[in-house]
Parts: structure tokens; C-alpha cells; sequence
């Protein structure tokens, strides 16, 4: 593909236009993978693979989250990725790989942020509000690993996303006992500031619901 891309850059290139041909050595370098990204390669078939990288040992499961993460940051491709059902990948991470739990709240967290179609299919397709409460309640039994840390303030952050600007979520949540479980929180040295800045902005929010 390399070659391909080279022949066709140095055949429609006017040599006046350029004053040399440093960048076509620099093309030379690419890795593969991300020459292949530059022309296009669909982005679902580059989301399928890293999801299938999910079920690797634990050190490649972390890196495909933190890929798949930078792809769902865009609002289409976290729905595009919900509608090809991949969802189902992250959440066995979640219920499965416990050291992998902080990259996947937050790729959670990232897809969710202003997406209101992943906001909706995370919460009715996935039951993600009752995960969140299980996982609450694991972190008060210790549980989890010495990353609790690092998980709670992903935890938190992965809540944010979905409750925000939703308040038939927001208020399930509730009573769910979810908001319980986050307030408890709010002397925890680990989160506590996160948990202020969640808070105070869920009140100005809903100042109508007690929680």
C-alpha cells in the first residue's frame, strides 16, 4: 500500500510545486497501521479489531481501550460503534478484568460525553447504571484492586457522562441509589474534588431533585 501511495504521489506531483523531496522520505518511515488510517481505512473494521484485542492479556486489552478511546472521543463513531454492537466488548472488561477497569470507564466516560444516542443505549441496552452501583458497592467491600484509586475517579467521571443533560437517567440513578453511592465519596481524598465539581453542577442542573 506504501509503494502504491508513493508511485501515485510522485506521478501527480508537480516538481515546481515542491521544493524537495524530503516529505517523500518521511512517507517511506510510516508504519503501515497508520498508512492504511491516513487513506482511509473504514472505521468500524479498525474498531472491530481492537475490540477483538480485548480478550488478550492484559497489557494489549489496556492499550486497544486507550486506541478505542481517541476513536469514540468523535460523537458519530461512539454511535457508529454502538450501533455494530460493540459494546458488548467493554463490558465484559468491566465484569471481567479488574486491573483494566480505569481505561474502561473512561473510554465509557469519553463516548458518553454530549452523546445523547449512547447516553440512551448504554442505560436501556446494557444496564450501565446498575454496573456503575455494583461497582460502588465492590469498591466499598475493597474488592478491587490497589487502582482503586484511579478506578473511583474513573467511576465518577463515567457517571458524569451518562447522567448529564438526562434527567429520566439522572433521576433512575437516584433511585437506584446511585447519588447515594457518589456522595459517600465526597471526603474521599482520591475524588473528592471531582465529586464537588459533579455535584455542584447536578444541583445547578436539577435544582428541583433532592438527592
Amino acid at each position: 500500500m506504501e509503494s502504491r501511495l508513493l508511485d501515485w504521489a510522485t506521478k501527480n506531483t508537480d516538481p515546481d510545486a515542491v521544493p524537495d523531496l524530503q516529505v517523500t522520505e518521511r512517507m517511506r518511515k510510516l508504519d503501515p497501521e497508520l498508512v492504511e488510517m491516513i487513506l482511509g481505512r473504514d472505521e468500524v473494521v479498525v474498531m472491530r479489531e481492537l475490540v477483538g484485542k480485548l480478550d488478550d492479556n492484559l497489557d494489549t486489552s489496556r492499550e486497544a481501550l486507550e486506541h478505542l478511546e481517541e476513536i469514540l472521543e468523535k460523537i458519530d463513531s461512539a454511535v457508529t460503534f454502538g450501533r455494530a454492537g460493540m459494546w458488548d466488548g467493554i463490558f465484559k472488561v468491566l465484569k471481567k478484568q479488574d486491573l483494566n477497569l480505569d481505561a474502561a470507564l473512561s473510554l465509557l466516560g469519553t463516548a458518553s460525553q454530549n452523546n445523547p444516542p449512547v447516553q440512551t443505549q448504554l442505560v436501556d441496552e446494557y444496564d450501565v447504571l446498575q454496573v456503575f452501583v455494583d461497582l460502588f458497592a465492590r469498591l466499598e467491600a475493597s474488592g478491587l484492586p490497589r487502582s482503586a484509586g484511579k478506578i473511583k475517579s474513573k467511576l465518577v467521571y463515567a457517571v458524569s457522562a451518562v447522567v448529564k443533560n438526562q434527567q429520566d437517567i439522572f433521576q433512575k440513578f437516584i433511585a437506584m441509589g446511585g447519588m447515594a453511592c457518589i456522595v459517600s465519596l465526597r471526603e474521599d481524598l482520591d475524588v473528592c474534588d471531582r465529586v464537588e465539581h459533579l455535584l455542584s453542577f447536578l444541583q445547578s442542573e436539577y435544582p428541583e431533585i433532592k438527592f
